[in-house]
């Protein structure tokens, strides 16, 4: 081969590892953006009962995430239906472009979120509040479960900075229509410097319409594979595939969980979630073989989330 051939043959070699090495930075960045939409929407889905819990999880071939929920002393952790409440949180911040979230009713916020102004709904709302004012969320990320130990890449965001509810008093007098609350009235959120921030960079905003994420307000497992699905297919600059592995770590509901019971449960979650977004999501549940034998029985069929640029 003469100088100048080898010469070419060498531009091409580089060419074609930096555009592998490209693809392969952009998967790590949808990943991350992916993990932090999910550790943002996705709270514990039981109560803990502890002010602290971690979770180790894997996202694709080579991208864990560790996330860790820590609850201020005297609060428990968020959970279940509280998810709720965050995501109502980051919607209105959104709409209404500031971290000071007013509610120009007193009863907006509980109508926002669909539930009934009752006394009883607004303790328990209360109390939600209450836990997703003192939490905070640390990420680790690394492309092993080695390097989530030694924690060299990672963020801590705190949500809530301040809040204002008002009393049980003052949601009969707006019912009976005895009080109109001024523009100048105390009522909202004030979201943390660091999460508002987080917010702000429109890359990591996850946008999923209000009535969409009602329809699991009481199946979290649906409530985060549709945070997950809409993070990713709206991240995704290229195709890529989520591993079995994968899927079995972000959505067993218990120890204990068959493959296959996981995977049923995905697939009607898919196709609901598939069926209210008009085909807009760029996404398949796909078989891809089985697992080698491991004792008596059919093999255990192998699965993985095919992602690609969405609407």
């Amino acid at each position: 081969m003469n100088e100048r051939k080898h010469k070419a043959l060498l531009e091409r070699v580089e060419k074609v590892v930096s555009i592998r090495e490209a693809l392969d930075e952009q998967q790590r960045i949808e990943a991350i953006r992916t993990a932090k939409a999910l550790a943002m929407a996705g709270l514990p889905k039981r109560r803990a009962g502890s002010s602290s819990l971690t979770r180790t999880l894997r996202l694709g071939g080579d991208m864990w995430l560790r996330v860790t929920y820590t609850a201020t002393e005297g609060n428990e952790l968020p959970f279940g239906a509280d998810r709720f409440v965050l995501a109502g949180i980051q919607h209105l911040a959104i709409e209404q472009g500031s971290p000071i979230v007013h509610f120009q009713r007193v009863g907006e916020l509980l109508k926002t979120f669909n539930l009934s102004e009752d006394g009883r709904t607004l303790a328990l709302f209360r109390q939600r509040f209450k836990g997703i004012s003192g939490l905070s969320v640390r990420l680790l990320f690394g492309r092993s479960q080695a390097e989530l130990d030694e924690g060299i890449e990672g963020e801590q965001l705190f949500i809530v900075r301040r809040f204002s509810l008002p009393t049980s008093k003052q949601l009969k007098s707006e019912k009976a229509g005895q009080l109109v609350l001024p523009d100048s009235h105390p009522y909202g959120v004030i979201l943390s410097a660091d999460f508002w921030k987080y917010l702000s960079d429109t890359s990591n905003r996850l946008i999923v319409p209000l009535e969409l994420l009602k329809l699991f307000m009481d199946r979290p497992i649906g409530w985060d594979y549709l945070c997950f699905l809409i993070a990713r297919c709206g991240a995704a600059r290229t195709v890529s595939e989520v591993p079995h592995e994968a899927l079995m770590s972000l959505f067993r509901d218990r120890e204990g969980d068959r493959d296959r019971d996981i995977i049923r449960r995905l697939k009607s979650y898919h196709n609901e979630i598939m069926e209210a977004t008009g085909g807009r999501l760029e996404a398949k549940l796909l078989e891809k073989g089985t697992f080698p034998p491991g004792g008596p029985g059919r093999p255990r069929k192998r699965w993985a989330l095919r992602v690609g640029p969405s609407r």
